[in-house]
């Protein structure tokens, strides 16, 4: 965690979920996963959602892109929020604890002005009752800060009402056609925001009973009686409008058509089982609401879960080959195959990418998200209430509904991966359940035998490098021992085992005294190998100083190692005086003699006879 905290960082221009570690390819889906855990976010908010990233409309077969990439530059969110109640409510609708400018020319040019307005309009219309609004929208606020993170991408949630920013905030801030926000220039590290939205719990029974009331040209073809009537009792109950309800009614409905327009799209030629399948799970289903639950929990209870999900073959539909051959795979694969088998059904669907906030949060309400809780999921239009997030990935869905009854289930395949142990604690806390009465098939205690195999391998390389190490500490500290009693004999005793030292690193090269080879012998026939420096050409290209060596007696009158010799000849057969100036000349010549033995043995060999055979 200190390392991820301090020294990792994560920088992209736009949010994508390849970019966080998941699939190898950005222009296709799925492929291998890189665990990747990185701290990207900083939320504080009273309850957990999941942040939006990345919205795609149009499927190729083989990956998510949009239709229209183009941005529009978003002036300002002051329409939105106006905290102090006004002297007039005349152009005002009703929000719990607040009073909130709806500007109708606004809304039809402004995709989240109209997703936040959508339930509040359609839950009075499908309960005729203000108190349903009061009771099912709880305006909420939620703090985001950037952590190790450069980017962008403005992270939203649906049903927003406003993003507060913070005060020099003066950049550029565009929108593009799936509602999702970006900054001119790149955010970093310390940037923080404000969401407020309405928080809603999808699985309040009166929640669930409204959008079962929803049904393609609910407004189109109101009643224009209802209408009226809707009207006046809104108006009754305190729930202010500017212009006429019939207004809002038409931008709704166009809007509604937009949708359908486009978020029931299909590449050519997608097969044909898949639709069979879509009819299949939804038959019997009297209500969109029913349908779309019945895709997600058919979903979550037949296809597993994991992180190394095999590659799909070049020229498959990616939802196909999961739905029928592979099936199984992570968050991608769920979400994408609940869109497509939605828009098969006649529902409008879209795919989304950004971050689901962890289990539990690190200190009271705040969480920190980082790459590993990246994620894909499924929002489902409702006319009448706009888009609902939905959660078909096994076990994800436990943890999105509160501890619903389908928690998903875990690829045996998965329990070999490389980051099974490490993954599974965030899924256990997703899905605590989810290894309840799990037995090992032949498959798994199969792959037993093949983990305990990778573990051996894993430990033999940890003792290798222990011993590696202890090499070099020990062939260093005989070295280091060697040179300390060096320096305590006398001038003498240290040239003779110097030289001796010297003669076995040479030998130990392929360079021995041969039997009945004098010093001075020897010494000449090694010149003629090795040209050592000498002090008085240090800075002479060596090549040069050999070429103007004429004779053996000339080279060793220039040798290093031939005044290295003769101080050896005189200390070991004279009685002449030695004085500590021809010992430190001596032990000088052991970084010459090491430099040239490097060169000429390569790195690689030089660190095994110097560290591991401690014979430099």
């Amino acid at each position: 965690d200190f390392m991820n905290d301090n020294f990792k960082f994560t920088s992209y221009e736009y949010f994508s979920f390849h970019s966080t570690g998941f699939g190898q390819d950005e222009d296709r889906l799925g492929g291998k996963v890189k665990i990747d855990k990185t701290p990207v976010l900083r939320v504080e908010t009273p309850r957990r959602i999941y942040l939006k990233g990345a919205c795609k409309d149009f499927y190729t077969g083989y990956s998510w892109i949009n239709s229209d990439n183009s941005l529009t530059v978003f002036e300002s969110f002051e329409s939105l929020d106006n905290l102090e109640n006004p002297e007039s409510l005349e152009g005002l609708v009703f929000v719990p604890g607040d009073y909130v400018p709806r500007d109708l020319e606004v809304c039809e040019q402004r995709e989240h002005f109209c997703e936040a307005l959508e339930p509040l309009i359609g839950l009075y219309v499908f309960s005729n009752n203000y108190d349903a609004m009061e009771k099912l929208l709880e305006g909420i606020e939620i703090n985001i800060t950037y952590l190790n993170l450069s980017t962008k991408t403005l992270f939203t949630s649906l049903k927003m009402q406003n993003i507060i920013f913070p005060p020099g905030t003066n950049q550029a801030i565009y929108t593009d056609k799936e509602g999702m926000f970006s900054f001119e220039k790149r955010l970093g590290k310390g940037y923080q925001y404000t969401l407020k939205l309405y928080g809603i719990d999808y699985l309040d029974e009166d929640i669930t009973g409204i959008l079962r009331k929803s049904w393609q040209g609910f407004y189109s073809n109101m009643p224009e009686g209802y209408r009226s009537i809707i009207e006046r009792n809104a108006r009754r109950d305190s729930i202010w409008l500017r212009g006429s309800f019939n207004d809002y009614i038409e931008m709704l409905s166009e809007r509604a058509a937009r949708i359908y327009d486009k978020y029931l799209q299909l590449p050519p030629g997608i097969p044909e089982r898949i639709l069979e399948l879509a009819k299949a799970i939804t038959s019997g289903k009297g209500n969109k609401y029913d349908k779309v639950k019945a895709i997600e929990e058919y979903l979550s209870r037949n296809y597993t879960y994991t992180l190394k999900p095999g590659p799909t073959p070049k020229g498959r539909d990616f939802v196909d080959y999961f739905l029928f051959d592979l099936k199984e795979g992570y968050c991608t694969y769920f979400a994408s195959s609940m869109v497509i088998l939605s828009r098969l059904a006649g529902i409008p669907a879209r795919y989304v990418e950004g971050y689901m906030l962890p289990p539990e949060p690190e200190d009271q309400n705040t969480y920190r998200v980082t790459n590993q809780n990246a994620h894909a999921w499924v929002e489902v239009y409702f006319e009448g209430f706009g888009w609902v997030p939905f959660e078909p990935t096994a076990p994800f869905a436990y943890s999105f509904y509160n501890g619903s009854e389908f928690t998903g289930m875990i690829s045996e395949s998965f329990y070999e991966g490389p980051y099974f142990q490490e993954y599974m604690e965030m899924i256990e806390m997703h899905a605590p359940s989810i290894f309840d009465g799990f037995t090992p098939s032949e498959e798994t205690e199969t792959a037993n035998p093949r983990l305990n195999i990778r573990l051996f391998f894993i430990w033999m390389i940890v003792v290798l490098i222990a011993m590696l190490v202890l090499f070099m500490v020990i062939s260093t500290l005989k070295r280091r021992y060697f040179f300390s009693k060096i320096k305590r004999m006398s001038p003498r005793d240290s040239i003779i085992e110097l030289v001796g030292h010297y003669i076995n690193i040479l030998s130990a090269h392929g360079f021995p005294m041969e039997p009945g080879e004098t010093p001075l012998e020897y010494s000449r026939r090694i010149n003629n190998y090795f040209i050592f420096e000498k002090y008085s050409y240090k800075n002479e290209d060596k090549d040069s100083f050999a070429k103007r060596i004429l004779n053996a007696e000339e080279l060793q009158k220039y040798s290093f190692f031939g005044k290295t010799m003769d101080l050896f000849v005189l200390a070991r057969y004279s009685p002449a005086e030695m004085m500590q100036s021809h010992k430190n000349t001596v032990l000088a010549f052991y970084g010459t003699l090491v430099a040239e033995i490097k060169d000429n043995l390569g790195i690689t060999k030089y660190f095994i006879y110097r560290y591991l055979l401690g014979r430099i």
